[in-house]
């Protein structure tokens, strides 16, 4: 096997498994939208028949067609399907005069970031309890695996693909020395342009049929209106546009023109996504952009350099140093941006230098940082010492002086994928700030037994506090079993405690209280109680670090 068929062949599987890794990352709730009341409540009883059903969340949502359904013990929907949006975060569906029986509510939401929020919620009028099977059989109709799974395919391919084509534009304007290098980057970065839209202009109807979780919302043109005018579905408009434009302009001969359109395509990343929903967002906006940007034009450098710069480099290897050296400095810039730029994001998403070694979020942020520094020092080698070389070399001796700069951006570029793995993690791992309840609000989750229980402390600060607890059960409902729960805080850094608190019940699996004892800054343990019957408890421990 030929030295360039093995690199060919690692670039290949070096991309692919980036591509597996991002599509199989699991997605985190934290940021998104969730239900803090349900009227009726989750598991009611109800002698009279509802007028509605109204759902409350903890952010502005946004409600597709559909998106709130009732059905009753046939499966058959019931409700008269007009919405009421009473506030951004609140939604509610009429009801008609309803039989004796169990219903399920099924509700699928946009939250503020742009991602779908759904679930279930049950009540009953009359003795008739709600059956099990009808429960599953809704759930599972308003979800798709399948599209879930596309649509984090397509968002992995078009983000790459993106990069792409704006990169190699920069790298045709600021790097390229001649023509065949810029037909070069032409040829790459319209490709790029015509798969990413192609791929935006898919990831509509797949978002559609993810709302919906019918396969027939791709085709409904009620469902992919509503998806267009969705913020996912602004941003993914334009995109298309954007990029369609950059093309035609590259295309007709006109990349200074082009410009514009690459400037828009960097600029609808940011009309969805979770720099919506971060404090400061004009901040994390502008960072997010200048972050994107750089990024695209270090990866679509390394793209290019791997892609035609051997066959040069053996032809005219000063000329191609000459390249290298380019790209070098241009890719430095780079750096030095995607620098000041992370670092603008990571203060409002870490919040404390202590979050970065006590969450997950925090020691991948500096594994990333560690691998950017690595990949520093390779291009420092590259232009201080092999370029030289190169440059200096006699004829007999430039196939060696080569082979070693061509190993060093091998090397390069073996990093930069590491980069952008740890940056898909990074992605969707729960924030620093909210992982060590500096975030406004702090959730953890925790086995209770057979069940699970999720603990919400808002604000998470010194002072008055509201919490909120939701005991769910293997299939993840509110816990119908659970009695009583009650809660001890702790705060070891004082001795202080056990303090005992009983929350109010809310409603099905779901407790809520105010309380002032958080008066320290810190871990507070809490130790959560659930009383299943008079004879058996069950009990946990998380620790919740409030900030001050």
């Amino acid at each position: 096997m030929t030295s360039r068929m093995r690199w060919s062949r690692t670039a290949a599987v070096a991309a692919l498994t980036l591509c597996a890794f991002v599509i199989a990352a699991p997605v985190a709730a934290f940021g998104h939208a969730y239900l803090i009341d349900v009227t009726p409540g989750d598991g009611a009883v109800l002698q009279d028949p509802p007028d509605e059903v109204r759902i409350v969340f903890n952010e502005p949502v946004e409600l597709p067609t559909g998106g709130l359904r009732v059905f009753d013990r046939d499966v058959t929907r019931v409700d008269e399907g007009r919405v009421d949006g009473t506030s951004a975060d609140e939604i509610a569906v009429t009801l008609p005069e309803l039989d004796d029986g169990g219903y399920v509510v099924s509700y699928r939401v946009i939250s503020a970031d742009g991602h779908p929020v759904a679930g279930v919620t049950t009540f009953s009028v009359g003795d008739d309890a709600v059956d099990a099977d009808v429960v599953a059989q809704v759930a599972s109709d308003a979800e798709s695996p399948l599209a879930t799974a596309l649509g984090r395919g397509l968002r992995a391919l078009g983000y790459a693909a993106g990069l792409l084509a704006v990169g190699s534009l920069v790298f045709a304007t600021l790097v390229a020395s001649d023509v065949t290098d810029r037909r070069r980057c032409r040829v790459v970065g319209v490709a790029a342009g015509l798969v990413a839209a192609l791929v935006a202009m898919l990831a509509i109807p797949v978002q559609a049929v993810t709302l919906s979780g019918a396969v027939s919302a791709a085709v409904d043109p009620g469902l992919v209106t509503e998806v267009v005018a969705s913020s996912f579905g602004l941003a993914a408009v334009l995109r298309v546009v954007a990029l369609l434009s950059l093309v035609a302009l590259w295309a007709a001969a006109a990349p200074v023109a082009a410009w514009v359109p690459a400037a828009a395509v960097i600029g609808s990343y940011l009309l969805d996504g979770h720099q919506r929903t971060t404090e400061p967002a004009a901040v994390v906006a502008a960072a997010d952009a200048v972050h994107l940007a750089a990024a695209s034009v270090w990866f679509a450098g390394v793209v290019l350099l791997a892609w035609g710069i051997r066959r040069r480099g053996e032809e005219h290897p000063a000329r191609a140093a000459e390249l290298v050296s380019r790209f070098s400095t241009v890719a430095l810039v780079s750096v030095v941006l995607l620098t000041l730029a992370g670092v603008a994001m990571a203060v409002p998403l870490v919040g404390t230098p202590g979050a970065l070694t006590s969450t997950t979020y925090g020691w991948l942020l500096l594994a990333k940082t560690g691998v950017v520094l690595v990949v520093l020092v390779v291009a420092v080698v590259n232009r201080r010492a092999l370029l030289p070389r190169v440059v200096a070399a006699e004829a007999g001796e430039v196939p060696a002086a080569w082979r070693r700069l061509t190993s060093a951006l091998r090397i390069e570029a073996v990093l930069l994928v590491g980069v952008l793995a740890v940056t898909g993690v990074l992605s969707s791992t729960q924030p620093a700030s909210e992982a060590a309840g500096l975030g406004g609000w702090y959730e953890v989750t925790a086995e209770l037994g057979e069940d699970e229980v999720v603990l919400v402390v808002d604000p998470n600060r010194v002072g008055r506090n509201t919490l909120h607890l939701f005991v769910l059960d293997a299939t993840g409902r509110p816990s119908e079993d659970v009695e009583e729960v009650t809660l001890q805080l702790s705060f070891p850094g004082e001795d202080l405690g056990p303090i005992p608190v009983e929350p109010n019940f809310a409603g099905p699996g779901h407790w809520i209280a105010s309380i002032d004892d958080l008066v320290f800054a810190g871990d507070w343990e809490f130790r959560i109680v659930a009383g299943y019957d008079r004879f058996t408890e069950v009990s946990t421990r998380v620790v919740v670090p409030v900030a001050g």
